[in-house]
Formats: C-alpha cells, sequence, structure tokens
C-alpha cells in the first residue's frame, strides 16, 4: 500500500515572520527540520516566492541558496498553472466580496499570492502562511489573504506550527 505524503508550498510570509519570531540563533531546530523538509522534497518554493524574498532579505536568500535539494515548482511557464491564475484573478474581479483595489494588487504580476495559489491547485500542495483570514461578510475587501482565497478554491492552508508539526512525524517515522 502506498501512503500519501502531503507536500507544501511556502508563502514568503512564513520565512521573513519565522526569521523574527524562530531566529537561527536561538531556535536551530526549527530551521533544521524545515531544511530536512526541503531536502526530503517535502517542502518547495515558487520562483515568486524567491523572487518576493530577493527584494529585501539577504539572510534569507543566502541561506534558501545554500540549501541542498530545493524545489521550485514551474508556475508561469506551466499552461495548467496559468490558467488557474488567470481564474483566481477572475474570481477577484467577479466576487462581491472584493473591490478594485484587491484586482489591482492581485493582477500585479510581482505579487506571488496567487501564483502561489494556482501552484497549489495544480501540484495539490498545502499552503504555509502566516497570513490570516481577513474578509468579512458583506464588507468588500481590498487586500485578499490567502487563507480566504484558498477556502474559496479549496486549498488546504496551514500555519508554521503545523507544518513544524507534520514534519516532525515524518522525521520520526524516518527515525523508527
Amino acid at each position: 500500500m502506498t501512503e500519501y505524503r502531503v507536500e507544501y508550498l511556502i508563502d514568503t510570509s512564513i520565512l521573513v515572520e519565522a526569521q523574527k519570531t524562530y531566529p537561527k540563533s536561538m531556535f536551530p531546530q526549527v530551521w533544521d527540520q524545515i531544511s530536512w523538509g526541503i531536502r526530503q522534497g517535502i517542502i518547495h518554493f515558487i520562483p515568486d516566492v524567491i523572487e518576493e524574498l530577493k527584494k529585501g532579505n539577504d539572510e534569507l536568500i543566502e541561506w534558501i541558496s545554500s540549501l541542498d535539494g530545493l524545489s521550485k515548482l514551474k508556475t508561469r511557464d506551466n499552461k495548467d498553472v496559468v490558467l488557474r491564475y488567470i481564474e483566481i484573478i477572475r474570481f477577484i474581479d467577479e466576487s462581491p466580496a472584493y473591490n478594485d483595489k484587491a484586482l489591482r494588487i492581485w493582477s500585479d504580476g510581482s505579487i506571488a499570492d496567487p501564483w502561489l495559489i494556482a501552484a497549489a491547485l495544480c501540484y495539490g500542495h498545502t499552503i504555509v502562511t502566516y497570513e490570516k483570514p481577513a474578509r468579512v461578510k458583506g464588507t468588500p475587501c481590498g487586500k485578499p489573504k490567502i487563507p480566504d482565497i484558498c477556502k474559496d478554491f479549496n486549498v488546504c492552508c496551514i500555519t508554521i506550527l503545523q507544518l513544524l508539526a507534520s514534519i516532525k512525524d515524518c522525521m520520526d517515522k524516518e527515525n523508527n
């Protein structure tokens, strides 16, 4: 019997916030677990997240660049991902839950969030983000949040603590 393995896509916010909340010097086990997940092919990135990190976090880029086995999934050069991206942008445009500002923000090609969700839809991965749902029923929102759009598209979205618990379970299984 083949065991099902959950795989994850990392949002930019996870690494940026983890660096603040769990500094490597004080919480090396957090970074060791994330590194292990990357080496095992459980944790993936999309190029858009790497590009967002390059805009302001040299330490994180240096850390990512040093990792063996870093998996960058295709997005803009994958027809299925592009079609899902268009579907997400169209949803934001047509949904009464979002206003014109939301559409402008997410249709900006440099924003990784819609590409992340499109990739998760195509590859069947779970998204890991620090973002919290922000949509209020009856009030058009100007800044879409990953968990809200994930819910609309039935994409699983978790926190870093849930990711770390899952990786710990995988590591424990490997050690037994």
